[in-house]
């Protein structure tokens, strides 16, 4: 009977404290809610870079909000406060980030997080405490899986980046091509959609071999690679590896060209393997010579950083211009509402290209550019 009366007390006690719980984040979403919808207070915003992967995505974003807070804000002259984090591609560092942002009830609207391994999970806490998250590197399809109401995406998922990369294949006239991929979820997947699609368009695919991201001797995953007349070289992987699996490759003998996903469009591809690198085709979201708006977005960056803009940097331009067009157009800042406004917007177009969600929160309609390393370490855009 004794034990029968402790066992109630600890249910009781155990209900009492998980409807506590979920109070409590109910009514600090609630509070978040009310707090984003004043018209007269400025808009903060998280920017959450990658230093793990050099990019410019901050430098593109800092660029937009200082455009927008130029032109005297959004709404009723409301200004755009960002708070800046590097969770250096790691999930744990990731999730402090994003408990951090969770306790600032100011916070509305979260872009960045480079890496599906750190986005994926830190979808959660936002989606969890209601705050938008516009993701402007993860490509894994699992970030958009589940019904969530605050996540979007601005770049194409890893299925379409795959088969946008054989079909490049197929015009250039590969016939036999070796796949090698980092393991790990980004590098299997994307090798797995492009060898199913390239089979599609009957190239043979001649081996798949995989390294790990601490190895430094690869040349053993081209075994048998030198005398089997491959025409090219699939790499799903990350730098500085990926740089090195190319050195390697070279001083083997093999001259074939390398395709890689959006991974490698990277300057540090050119700075780490130079000349070895030159004529790899890469896939990219962004063409610096797509429309007006993306001609002005690279005069402008040059104007700023003194350098051209690379296509991350493009992804944050873009979503902080996006973020800035739902909250006018919907006439608030309140975060469902910015996300509903995403969620069933007609066309809109930017320096990237044309924007349109699916109910999932992935991006649509998006050209997937292919370009090739030159020898002035330089992307250069394929025209089709």
């Amino acid at each position: 009977m004794l034990l029968k009366q402790i066992l109630t007390v600890i249910i009781t006690l155990s209900l009492v404290m998980i409807s506590s719980c979920y109070t409590s984040g109910k009514e600090e979403r609630q509070r978040t809610a009310e707090k984003a919808d004043d018209k007269y207070k400025d808009i903060v915003i998280a920017l959450v870079e990658t230093s793990a992967n050099k990019s410019l995505f901050k430098e593109g974003a800092i660029l937009a909000i200082d455009e927008l807070n130029k032109k005297g804000g959004i709404l009723i002259e409301q200004k755009i406060i960002p708070l800046i984090y590097d969770d250096q591609g790691k999930p744990d560092i990731g999730q402090k980030i994003a408990k951090q942002i969770a306790r600032n009830l100011d916070v509305i609207a979260v872009i960045g997080h480079r890496f599906s391994s750190v986005a994926i999970p830190v979808s959660i806490t936002y989606e969890k405490e209601g705050i938008l998250f516009i993701s402007t590197g993860s490509t894994n399809p699992m970030l958009t899986a589940h019904k969530n109401q605050y996540i979007f995406r601005n770049i194409p998922n890893d299925k379409d980046i795959g088969q946008a990369l054989a079909k490049l294949a197929k015009r250039q006239g590969f016939k036999k091509i070796a796949v090698l991929f980092e393991r790990g979820n980004y590098g299997k997947r994307l090798s797995e959609f492009f060898k199913e699609e390239a089979r599609k368009q009957g190239i043979t695919i001649f081996q798949t071999r995989s390294y790990f991201n601490k190895e430094h001797d690869f040349r053993a995953l081209l075994e048998g690679a030198q005398s089997a007349q491959i025409d090219a070289i699939f790499l799903a992987g990350f730098l500085p590896q990926a740089a090195e699996v190319i050195k390697q490759t070279r001083s083997m003998g093999v001259h074939v060209p390398f395709i890689g996903g959006d991974s490698l469009e990277n300057p540090g591809l050119w700075l780490e393997a130079k000349m070895d690198a030159t004529g790899t085709f890469v896939a990219s979201t962004f063409d610096p010579e797509y429309s007006k708006k993306s001609k002005k977005f690279v005069k402008r960056f040059k104007e700023k950083y003194n350098k051209p803009p690379d296509a991350k940097a493009a992804q944050g331009y873009d979503a902080v211009k996006l973020l800035a067009w739902a909250i006018e157009n919907n006439r608030s800042t309140v975060p469902i509402e910015i996300a509903t406004a995403l969620r069933y917007m007609k066309k809109w177009e930017n320096v990237v290209g044309p924007y349109r969600f699916k109910k999932n929160g992935d991006i649509t309609s998006r050209t997937i550019h292919i370009k090739v390393l030159s020898p002035s370490g330089e992307f250069k855009t394929i025209k089709r």
